[in-house]
């Protein structure tokens, strides 16, 4: 059944306890989230190819923006450095394995709301169709086989992924999924 805060649908595996934890928060990231890149909204692209010079001095190497392809909006995603091998990753990950766009949002006082890609913010959340214009918020499938690790304690899934959770459903939102959580 899902979970209902204001306009949001959510999974319900958020108010489940699990034996699992995020490796990403305690240094140990491997960013095997940007592996194979990430899809893009139209709009996130034209943002993107916009700050194409700005943002060539944070990647492992030049970007042509002039080359990408942003004539199917429907099945965008970042351009893939090294593809078809086992080092395949988003072009915007930079050596550090952190994200060019951020780094460069954080660098100049920009909001990453501003620049950063919708489903790139929101990971390991991710957007879930489970009717014709029915979606939910759940957790990423890549989630568990990126960023999250076995743990010796049980946690609640919606505590791991406060930071998210209140960037999507805000701050009111996730108290209210908190006090679920408590009742159930």
């Amino acid at each position: 059944m899902p979970i209902l805060i204001g306009p949001h649908r959510l999974s319900p595996e958020f108010i489940e306890k699990r034996k699992l934890r995020r490796h990403c928060t305690d240094n140990t990231c491997s960013a095997d989230c940007c592996a194979e890149g990430v899809f893009l909204t139209l709009y996130d692209a034209q943002r993107i190819v916009q700050l194409g010079d700005a943002l060539q001095p944070y990647l492992v190497e030049p970007f042509d923006f002039a080359k990408w392809d942003l004539s199917r909006p429907s099945y965008l995603s970042t351009p893939v450095y090294q593809p078809d091998t086992p080092h395949e990753h988003c072009w915007f990950r930079m050596r550090n394995k952190l994200c060019a766009i951020h780094s460069y949002a954080l660098e100049h006082g920009i909001k990453i709301e501003e620049l950063k890609p919708y489903f790139c913010r929101m990971f390991p959340l991710t957007l879930i169709d489970i009717a014709i214009n029915v979606t939910e918020i759940g957790v990423d499938i890549k989630a568990y086989d990126t960023c999250l690790v076995e743990s010796d304690q049980e946690h609640w899934l919606f505590e791991q992924f406060e930071t998210e959770l209140r960037r999507v459903i805000g701050d009111d939102g996730y108290v209210q999924l908190r006090a679920l959580a408590q009742q159930a």
